[in-house]
């Protein structure tokens, strides 16, 4: 079989984001992120209501910076995480600012319950693997999802390298992780058909 056509490649890949959505969302909570504008705080990543949103200081000290993550616990190690789901902000206002660009993504088996994280370099280092990078779109509302090969995982994170609008904040109305088996045949295939 020859490689996929880029048509192909987008109807399997929603497919396969349909299906882990609906079969495979993980309950999440948000282990760290940067510091919340006071109107804005970082429970509303979970609450599940698109309308609301997290929005970290855009003025100050804690300001945005390319490089910042927010970090999700799955509660426990799960065995085949495989998909990273971000919302962006809904509101209309000032939508793009804050909404992530471009993106890596980390995952962790580490028990990290005795560890005060705060978002450093060296941690990221540290405590996490590499699972992916990416860019998403710089507008619209719809989902967008980071899929890489299936791993087992306690954390993910979602490290935001560029934000849109002024780029002094990041934002996120909804953000969770969904498992499913995507390997490393599955990654290639992919990789091959767009090249």
């Amino acid at each position: 079989m020859g490689p996929l056509s880029a048509e192909q490649v987008n109807t399997c890949t929603e497919a396969l984001q349909e299906a882990m959505l609906r079969e495979g969302r993980v309950e999440v909570s948000v282990a760290y992120a940067p510091v919340a504008a006071s109107s804005t705080p970082i429970s509303r990543m979970v609450d599940g209501n698109k309308a609301t949103f997290y929005e970290s200081r855009w003025s100050g000290t804690n300001t945005y910076r390319p490089g910042v993550y927010i970090v999700l616990d799955l509660g426990n190690e799960i065995p085949n995480v495989s998909q990273l789901v971000y919302s962006p902000r809904q509101d209309g206002k000032d939508q793009a600012n804050g909404r992530v660009i471009d993106y890596n993504v980390y995952t962790s088996t580490q028990d990290l319950s005795g560890v005060t994280l705060n978002g450093s370099a060296e941690q990221l280092e540290q405590y996490f693997t590499f699972a992916g990078k990416g860019a998403w779109p710089a507008s619209g509302e719809e989902d967008r999802t980071a899929t890489f090969i299936s791993r087992p995982a306690r954390y993910v994170v979602l490290q935001a390298m560029s934000t849109g609008g002024d780029g002094n904040t990041i934002t996120c109305a909804e953000i969770g992780v969904a498992r499913g088996d995507v390997d490393a045949l599955d990654a290639t295939r992919l990789e091959d058909a767009v090249a």
